[in-house]
């Protein structure tokens, strides 16, 4: 794996759980924080460059390892499923026994079984029983694309997947967001064919001025366009920088699925244990909280990583 694009994978994991935190504060009654007016929704970018980073990766396995569609596919069962069901069994098992743990949630079989089978959007649901899976069902419509057209002619992904997913934004509901792996795509056969080697430093450049304006300025435009693009600059530009060898954030990186999927449980998890124990939440500081519960978010992610998904992982393989 490419050092920089694992410090992606955590700058974005990382992100994403300062935007989620920052929702959890104020439902505990925190004050909005410096962290919250300054950020806002930014923090949603991370999903973007998560996207465009997957279909780059998809690229540069198959060109390094060609496999089957069917192999393909399994692989990215291997990969996505274990923890994504297991902790949506859990949430399953906590609406049945402990409803009271939940505010709003209703359970129902065909939402728990629709979120286990990836299709909770296609029948009528805003979410899975897991929030965050809403993203795993696009990456998972994503792949079963991406392997099926590896069974119907070498090509070539490359042709059948944007045409399949262009059309299915324009033809259903489809969020036009699932055009971000096809971003990916063109940076994965950029970087295999050589491509604009010379142009790291500009490329990342231009795709981090882009974003960070987002940060600083009012941008009315679809989040494709917004997030989308400039991922697509940043991911291709950070294959051609120099290497980053920071450990630390190297193994955020490895863990950001982890630390993704936990976070559903830690973050109300900490706020809970935050109101159990009367800590003043506007006393104490709520960017001091928020940044508490971002901390710990990542520690039970990286615990989990290295307990739970790579053990399976090694015995899945």
């Amino acid at each position: 794996m490419i050092n920089n694009v694992q410090v992606l994978r955590a700058f974005a994991a990382l992100n994403v759980v300062l935007f989620h935190t920052f929702g959890q504060t104020a439902k505990y009654g925190g004050e909005r924080s410096a962290l919250a007016r300054f950020f806002g929704n930014w923090g949603n970018c991370g999903v973007d460059i998560f996207f465009v980073i997957s279909g780059f990766i998809m690229i540069l396995t198959q060109y390094q390892h060609p496999t089957s569609a069917l192999e393909f596919i399994k692989d990215r069962a291997k990969k996505i499923v274990p923890l994504y069901w297991s902790i949506s069994l859990l949430f399953i098992l906590l609406l049945i026994f402990v409803p009271s743990a939940f505010n709003q949630a209703v359970f129902s079989w065909k939402h728990a079984l629709t979120s286990l089978l990836f299709t909770s959007r296609p029948f009528g649901y805003d979410f899975p029983i897991l929030d965050q899976g809403w993203t795993l069902e696009y990456e998972m419509l994503f792949y079963v694309l991406f392997g099926l057209s590896l069974s119907i002619q070498r090509v070539r992904p490359l042709v059948i997947v944007p045409l399949v997913l262009l059309c299915g934004t324009m033809l259903t509901n489809l969020n036009l967001i699932v055009m971000e792996f096809v971003f990916g795509m063109a940076v994965g056969m950029v970087y295999t064919k050589g491509w604009l080697k010379q142009a790291g430093l500009p490329l990342f450049t231009t795709g981090t001025i882009a974003i960070l304006a987002s940060l600083f300025f009012e941008i009315d435009m679809p989040r494709v366009v917004r997030f989308g693009i400039p991922a697509f600059f940043i991911v291709l530009g950070s294959c051609y920088l120099p290497q980053v060898q920071c450990k630390p954030l190297i193994l955020i990186g490895s863990a950001s699925y982890s630390i993704y999927i936990t976070q559903a449980l830690t973050l109300p998890a900490f706020y809970k244990a935050i109101k159990f124990t009367k800590v003043p939440i506007n006393a104490v500081g709520p960017d001091l909280i928020t940044t508490s519960c971002v901390v710990v978010a990542t520690l039970v992610g990286i615990l989990v990583y290295q307990c739970y998904e790579k053990p399976v992982a090694r015995i899945l393989k």
